[in-house]
């Protein structure tokens, strides 16, 4: 079967937005893993005949994909405070946090593990500086921390 370069490029998208996962990318866009590996080779930097069209037409759909993905966050971020009562605060931090994931392999911002060792006070600085960008903040109120907007 033929494909066209914008299927390829949404494969292989696919494939960045699995973490490289060829098993679960081949499954969600219908294409064997030789396949999926191929066009994968053919976009290295140290591919013989780089396809180098197919490899920029990646990247912007990988940052159209990683723009959609920041717009959810920012968008369950102002939801939090109205879900707070019917959701868990782990269902709605799990699903920020997959997001947020998703965001940074696709922008290939992974952090690596050293990264990724946080200490509790840099960890919540992050947080602060995320609520602060959505335009909110974290408010003690007695034993419980409150995100308001």
């Amino acid at each position: 079967m033929a494909y066209t370069e914008d299927e390829k490029a949404a494969a292989l998208t696919t494939l960045a937005f699995h973490d490289g996962n060829c098993a679960k990318a081949s499954k969600a866009v219908g294409v064997s893993h030789a396949q999926l590996r191929r066009w994968a080779k053919s976009i290295k930097p140290d591919a013989i005949n780089q396809n180098v069209a197919l490899k920029e037409n990646v990247a912007h759909k990988k940052e159209t994909l990683a723009e959609k993905c920041e717009t959810i966050i920012y968008t369950l971020l102002d939801a939090l405070p109205s879900k707070i009562a019917d959701s868990t605060l782990q269902q709605l931090s799990t699903s920020l946090g997959i997001l947020i994931d998703k965001m940074l392999i696709l922008r290939a911002e992974k952090p690596t593990i050293n990264q990724a060792s946080l200490t509790d006070a840099e960890r919540a600085q992050k947080i602060s500086e995320i609520l602060t960008k959505a335009g909110m903040r974290i408010v003690r109120d007695q034993s419980h921390d409150l995100i308001i907007s």
